[in-house]
């Protein structure tokens, strides 16, 4: 789903590797997935949800 994006937002936008804005969801998955019993081996790991964001910096 695609949203209207704030001009503040369109240069994250620009260097993206995804070229859109996370949705709200993708967080959520993740934070479901950290919650459930499924992640109980995951040990200080940092999950970045940002469309590859990070990896340009």
């Amino acid at each position: 789903m695609s949203r209207p994006v704030h001009p503040l937002f369109g240069w994250k936008l620009q260097r993206g590797k995804t070229g859109r804005l996370v949705e709200p969801q993708e967080i959520a998955d993740v934070v479901a997935l950290l919650a459930s019993p499924r992640s109980a081996s995951t040990t200080g790991a940092d999950f970045a949800v940002d469309g590859g964001f990070l990896k340009q910096i």
